[in-house]
């Protein structure tokens, strides 16, 4: 029930309107942009393991955090080390990389994400008048409901 009477205020033009108007106002007051999102993601999908990390035969050892340039720190999900009496470790988890790439390319409209389904029967349809297909239509919908 509840969710009738959500769906039936969210159809509301002024309803819709209100709330995209708050929404608006508390992106702007957040200083929430699109290109400040866009270069949060490509912060993440472009950071590289060589500008948190020093690899090298000896071992790995972590850069400075002020060393770091800023993407690279945004990129960082969390950093820990754990100290013991034979050394300790350290351990970084970068964030989803993957899942940047995929949320960036589709915020810039890179993916090609509609499905064109071709019949045997399209260029018969492209020829048709608007009344022989609304003809079409109806017998098809007659005969569906023959059964």
């Amino acid at each position: 029930m509840a969710r009738t009477g959500t769906t039936q205020l969210l159809g509301n033009p002024r309803v819709a309107a209100r709330i995209r108007e708050l929404q608006a106002e508390t992106a702007a007051r957040l200083g929430v942009t699109r290109e400040r999102i866009v270069g949060e993601l490509a912060a993440v999908a472009f950071s590289r393991l060589e500008h948190v990390l020093d690899l090298s035969p000896t071992g790995v050892t972590p850069r400075g955090w002020e060393d770091m340039p800023p993407a690279e720190r945004a990129a960082v999900a969390e950093a820990s080390q754990t100290v013991t009496a034979s050394g300790g470790t350290i351990r970084f988890k970068m964030h989803d990389k993957l899942g940047a790439l995929d949320k960036l390319a589709r915020s810039l409209g890179l993916y090609d994400d509609k499905v064109t389904v071709k019949t045997p029967w399209d260029k018969q349809f492209e020829e048709m008048s608007d009344d022989e297909l609304r003809a079409h239509a109806d017998a098809l919908r007659a005969a569906r409901e023959k059964g």
